[in-house]
């Protein structure tokens, strides 16, 4: 585990690098119920940083051919319908005391969410793992995938299929997996806020990493005692970091508990703990220690493969500083060679 960095020197990275706060929230939706149980994260994450909620919904195509004129009236009433629906909902979210702005977009779904998040200077999209197409043997839908992959802001997916997408706004447990980064300890903090926002109690997971010995022979008597020494030096190393942040974090509004694992895999520990505390929320950093500070890699392989296969609501946190892609230029018409006079 990587040596625990000094807390000033956190807080100054925290202040050049990374967001502490979220001051607009996207929630695309498209009419089904299985999107609208994304509301109820939305609702609570803005709650805990007074953000921002933008309902944004993509009008359906007209039935006419790709390479038809569609109906303009039918357009019309279309987006219209469309409109209607974002008031109706955006109605009963500003009744409790939110703000709520809506928007209608159009085009190929997972273009027109990613353009609007970046239209809106959005920090945070959310959404259910399932829409209007309703529930298939996949962990996510096609939208959501290509959503998460492109995604240029910090993701909440919530599990269409699991309890907690309609649990109540107020949360009871957030749980934040950290593995000693500065990443993971930002990701703590925004988790915290959130904590500290519900009076929920936050619990800190490290999982520490029991080394693997990829061979065909089997581990000898002799290298045993080398994996038990190195694993419990770990563990030592990981209890006294997080009795630090406990320390750190703990105040009269905020409960904290810490919790050490040992695992070969991550990834499917945290889902495990994650369901074992029936948390409401996890939350961690897209990347941990090791990652590269590469945007091709929008994500690490933990916070990847909690996205694509984990069972409870997940807040992943976008910490690379990725810019917008440029504008496309437009291709220089080549223009007709002139003639030739004879």
């Amino acid at each position: 585990m990587p040596v625990a960095t000094p807390g000033w020197v956190v807080r100054r990275r925290l202040r050049v690098y990374y967001l502490t706060a979220m001051q607009r929230i996207l929630v695309p939706l498209d009419g089904s119920k299985l999107a609208e149980a994304a509301l109820v994260h939305a609702a609570a994450v803005a709650r805990a940083f007074s953000a921002e909620t933008i309902l944004l919904t993509v009008a359906d195509r007209p039935t006419d051919e790709a390479d038809s004129f569609a109906d303009p009236f039918e357009w019309h009433v279309r987006r219209q319908e469309a409109a209607a629906y974002l008031e109706s909902v955006a109605a009963r979210l500003r009744a409790r005391a939110l703000s709520v702005t809506t928007a209608v977009s159009d085009g190929a779904p997972a273009d027109a969410i990613q353009q609007a998040a970046a239209e809106h200077e959005a920090e945070l999209v959310v959404m259910t793992s399932h829409g209007r197409g309703g529930l298939t043997e996949f962990a996510l839908s096609g939208t959501v995938q290509k959503v998460m992959i492109a995604a240029r802001t910090s993701i909440l997916i919530v599990r269409a299929r699991s309890p907690a997408s309609t649990s109540p706004e107020r949360y009871a447990c957030v749980l934040a997996p950290i593995d000693g980064s500065p990443r993971s300890e930002w990701a703590l903090h925004l988790a915290a806020r959130i904590a500290q926002a519900h009076r929920a109690e936050l619990v800190i997971l490290h999982v520490v990493h029991v080394p693997e010995t990829p061979r065909r022979t089997p581990v000898t008597a002799g290298e045993h005692p080398l994996i038990g020494d190195l694993v419990r030096t770990t563990r030592q190393a990981a209890e006294e970091y997080v009795a630090g942040l406990h320390r750190q974090l703990e105040t009269d509004n905020l409960e904290v508990r810490t919790r050490i694992e040992e695992s070969f895999s991550i990834a499917p520990t945290i889902d495990r703990i994650a369901l074992e505390l029936k948390a409401d929320l996890v939350v961690m950093s897209a990347h941990g220690a090791g990652c590269l500070d590469d945007p091709r890699w929008r994500y690490g392989s933990v916070a990847a493969s909690l996205l694509s296969y984990g069972s409870t609501p997940l807040l992943v946190c976008q910490d690379l500083p990725i810019k917008p892609p440029p504008p496309k230029r437009r291709a220089r018409q080549r223009r007709a060679p002139a003639p030739l006079h004879v």
